[in-house]
């Protein structure tokens, strides 16, 4: 017997306190989703990075996102969030995005840090603009990492909503 999925909202919240010389610094932001029906959440361990931060090299594939729905591959159209959380406590987590034009933009996440993504398109963005100038935003077609100096864990979730017919 098959399980009816019902959809339901989904929240993102952070919130950021400092307080210097008996002053609060911070702030508590939201974000919201709504009618989201299906979720992924991993915490997957990493393999060591062997490429010195170059593209090429040893990374973990966390991620894809595509046309259809499958085994760590999620609808593209339907992407609404990403998290992934550096679970180590000493090692930093080297995180690449690849876009539907094999750009990468590489991240460092220090030990306890997160990443989100709210949306599926970025655009890689150069010192020197090309002769055709800056693209338009690409899609996200993939999430991979790896631990700098050891394997490590990592969380990651990721959320999705039907595209509306």
């Amino acid at each position: 017997m098959s399980t009816k999925l019902t959809p339901s909202d989904f929240t993102a919240s952070l919130t950021d306190n400092l307080e210097l010389n008996s002053r609060a610094y911070g702030s508590l932001n939201n974000y919201a989703v709504t009618s989201c029906d299906e979720v992924d959440q991993r915490i997957v361990t990493v393999a060591v990075e062997s490429s010195g931060g170059k593209a090429a090299g040893t990374y973990t594939t966390l991620f894809q996102y595509k046309d259809l729905n499958d085994l760590g591959t999620g609808i593209t159209a339907e992407f609404q969030y990403f998290r992934i959380t550096n679970l180590d406590t000493v090692n930093s987590l080297r995180l690449q995005i690849i876009d539907d034009k094999s750009s990468i933009i590489q991240h460092k996440l220090p030990p306890g840090a997160f990443y989100q993504l709210f949306d599926d398109e970025l655009s890689p963005i150069c010192e020197e603009a090309p002769a055709e100038g800056y693209p338009a935003f690409n899609k996200i077609m993939g999430v991979r990492a790896a631990g700098i100096g050891a394997a490590i864990e990592v969380e990651y979730v990721t959320v999705f909503k039907p595209v509306a017919e």
